[in-house]
């Protein structure tokens, strides 16, 4: 049941995920532009259509009558999702179909995303729903892009900027204020 310290642990989350996503750095990052885009629209849509599609998942998960498990219903939503990302990419390739430049790094990086990030991230992602609440699971989603910032340092030598702590931090108030009793 939402309280008003997980109403506002939401609020705060929700704050500091906008304000990661619309805070836009040039290269030096001594300057920042707060701008609203396309690409923008469509990161916020697919959180709302992703956090949608695992309430659902919970609830079919959390119902007694239901005989699906964490891996099937990962293996059912990869099925239907790669239907339709094939959809898409031939609609948006056009004459080019399917036609990619293959080499040994991109099968290694499809391969790791595949395995790591699909199949035991998501299955993972499954089990937590059985037995957290949505709402935090949901909350905790949001950290996604902090965690994606964050190998930029360790993997491409980039640069943390102010604003990735500012949105950290609001992440953790939500957190805290969530759990708060």
């Amino acid at each position: 049941k939402l309280n008003f310290n997980k109403i506002l642990g939401c609020f705060l989350g929700f704050f500091g995920a906008i304000f990661f996503i619309f805070t836009n750095f040039d290269k030096n990052l001594d300057k920042v532009n707060f701008y609203f885009c396309l690409a923008d629209f469509f990161q916020i849509m697919s959180v709302i259509l992703s956090r949608y599609g695992w309430i659902n998942a919970k609830i079919l998960l959390s119902n007694k009558k239901s005989y699906f498990s964490p891996q099937q219903l990962n293996a059912f939503t990869f099925v239907i999702s790669s239907f339709f990302s094939l959809i898409i990419t031939a609609i948006f390739n056009g004459k080019s179909g399917f036609l990619i430049n293959y080499s040994w790094n991109l099968l290694f990086y499809m391969l790791y995303t595949i395995i790591i990030g699909n199949m035991i991230a998501y299955t993972l992602y499954g089990f937590l729903l059985k037995k957290y609440n949505i709402t935090f699971i949901s909350l905790a989603g949001l950290s996604t892009p902090l965690f994606v910032h964050l190998l930029g340092p360790i993997l491409l030598n980039e640069s943390l900027s102010f604003y990735f702590f500012i949105s950290l931090g609001f992440l953790f108030l939500a957190l805290y204020f969530f759990n708060k009793k």
